[in-house]
């Protein structure tokens, strides 16, 4: 399960997305629709710890990845994530 909390990403241009709290249960498909430029790529992005968020929190199985290294969001992706750029 994915579970986001409070999350928001804030640009060097001083623009923020805010998202609200959303929970996506294993073994469910998701589909995430939005004009262009309303953060959904970001919000994978920050799921994929490629992208760290300014505040909130991401948990990925129970484990809070907002507060892992870089480092260890990359093995976490490789190993347990499909993604592709």
């Amino acid at each position: 399960m994915i579970s986001i909390t409070n999350l928001r990403k804030r640009f060097t241009d001083e623009s923020d997305i805010y998202y609200k709290d959303l929970t996506f249960e294993d073994g469910k498909s998701y589909v995430l629709l939005g004009a262009s430029g309303c953060g959904k790529s970001t919000l994978l992005h920050m799921i994929s710890g490629v992208l760290s968020p300014t505040e909130g929190c991401i948990q990925i199985g129970g484990r809070d990845m907002t507060k892992a290294s870089q480092k260890e969001k990359d093995v976490f992706r490789i190993a347990k994530i499909g993604y592709i750029f």
